[in-house]
This record gives structure tokens, sequence and C-alpha cells, in this order.
């Protein structure tokens, strides 16, 4: 999972960007942006936690042929 070095980079240099678009003062000027609160936050993991493991679950159903739980 972790094998592709340049992926691992450009995800790390993505999220830091990311917060620097919600935290950084001249970034948050420039962009508009407003600092994201811990109930934000817990959507976002919630949400995107929910999504991953449809995913997966998709996966194996194409994978392996079988569209039973």
């Amino acid at each position: 999972m972790f094998s592709n070095y340049y992926l691992v980079g450009a995800v790390f240099i993505g999220f830091i960007l990311l917060l620097m678009a919600t935290y950084f003062a001249p970034f948050q000027r420039l962009l508009a942006t407003q600092p994201l609160g811990i109930t934000d936050w817990l959507v976002i993991l919630s949400i995107s936690s929910i999504e991953i493991v449809l995913i997966e679950i998709f996966k194996k159903k194409i994978f392996t042929g079988s569209w039973s739980l």
C-alpha cells in the first residue's frame, strides 16, 4: 500500500496544502476560507469512512463474483 513513494508524497503534500488553505491566515484571506471545527472534521471522517467501506465491499463483490454478504 505504501510502496509507491510518489503517490504517498503527493497525498501528504495535498493534505498539507489543504490544512494550510484552511488554517494559515494568509491563505485564508486569499482563498476566503474559514477554519473547520471538531464537528466538521467528525462529519468529514464519518462520511469518508462509510464511503471507503462501501467501495471496498463493492470491489470485493466485483472481483469475486459473489453478490452475497
